[in-house]
């Protein structure tokens, strides 16, 4: 999967998250978005200001196929919620563009080594060729 972006860290749970400073962009993986098909809806639990725990869910994504958690791979504040999903037309971009426009929430961090816990692009790639 070549598409993968080398800034990025994975959690298994197929969700990625690129440090910007003391933010993080999260999102899900194409791998994730592309076993869930076609999206339904992205609905949140989480607002702007609301602290957040690792492996916290933090929403839920419903596809045609499946009803999925949003879980958090890292704990800080919510700094940032991606509302173009409130168009449903736009739920694409978590499939066409899933490390750039379909991020999800951006959190803010105290400490940045928490990342180092997730899987760099070379792990995550070794983790789905051995889960395929």
């Amino acid at each position: 999967m070549s598409s993968l972006p080398a800034n990025c860290r994975f959690a298994d749970t197929h969700e990625w998250c690129k440090l910007d400073g003391q933010t993080v962009t999260l999102g899900i993986t194409k791998h994730a978005a592309d076993a869930l098909t076609d999206l339904v809806c992205i609905e949140y639990n989480k607002e702007v200001g609301d602290a957040i725990a690792v492996d916290e869910e933090f929403g839920v994504v419903d596809s045609v196929k499946a009803s999925e958690p949003l879980i958090s791979p890292i704990a800080g504040k919510v700094v940032g919620i991606n509302t173009l999903f409130e168009d449903e037309n736009k739920l694409a971009l978590v499939s066409d563009s899933p490390y750039d426009e379909g991020w999800l929430i951006k959190i803010e961090i105290e400490d940045v080594s928490v990342l180092d816990a997730l899987m760099s692009v070379e792990q995550y790639q070794k983790y789905l060729d051995d889960e395929s």
